[in-house]
C-alpha cells in the first residue's frame, strides 16, 4: 500500500490596507507573518503472512505451523483481526468428503463452526514491525481409519483487519 502524506502550506499575510480582502493585494510587508503547516496521517491497518511451505498430512494427522500473519496497525483505540473459513474449519475433497482440523493462533484455539472468528481485539496501536501471531493446524482425523477419497482437500481462509 502506498502511503500518501498531505501537506497543506498556507500562507497568512496582515495587511493594513482599506480594501476588502477578496480584492485585496498582499505585497512586501514589516508585519509578521504566519505559516500554519498541517499534515494528515492516514490510518494504516495492514496485515502480511509469512508462510513456512508446509502441507498438511492427512494419514499421520501432525500439527503444523502454516506460518506466522503480523498485525499492524496505529490506530491508536486499536484493531480487530477477523477469520473467515470457506469450509467452516473443514477441508473440502473429492465428491464433497471433508477433512475437519484444528487451528490455533498465536497459542489460541479457534473455533471456526460458524464459518468465522475473532482472532484479535486489540485496544492500542502497534509498532512498526507489528504483532507476529503463529497460525498452527492440525487435521482431525485418522487418514487410515477414516478412509478418506484420494485427492486434494482445500479451505480458503480468509484474516481482515479492520480499525476500532
Amino acid at each position: 500500500m502506498k502511503v500518501t502524506r498531505f501537506f497543506t502550506v498556507s500562507a497568512i499575510l496582515v495587511a493594513l490596507a482599506a480594501t476588502p480582502v477578496f480584492a485585496q493585494t498582499v505585497d512586501w510587508t514589516d508585519g509578521p507573518v504566519t505559516v500554519n503547516i498541517n499534515a494528515n496521517m492516514p490510518e494504516l491497518t495492514q496485515l502480511r503472512f509469512e508462510e513456512d511451505n508446509t502441507t498438511l498430512d492427512l494419514v499421520t494427522a501432525e500439527a503444523v505451523t502454516l506460518g506466522t500473519m503480523y498485525e499492524r496497525s496505529n490506530n491508536a483505540a486499536g484493531y480487530t483481526v477477523t477469520l473467515s473459513s470457506a469450509n467452516s474449519g473443514a477441508l473440502l475433497g473429492p465428491d464433497s468428503e471433508t477433512a475437519p482440523y484444528s487451528l490455533t493462533y498465536d497459542g489460541a484455539t479457534v473455533n471456526l463452526d460458524g464459518g468465522s472468528a475473532t482472532l484479535t481485539t486489540a485496544t492500542a496501536r502497534t509498532s512498526l514491525n507489528g504483532v507476529p501471531r503463529v497460525i498452527v493446524v492440525t487435521p482431525l482425523v485418522d487418514g487410515e481409519a477414516d478412509f478418506l477419497a484420494a485427492g486434494a482437500y482445500e479451505d480458503i481462509l480468509t484474516f481482515e483487519i479492520a480499525g476500532e
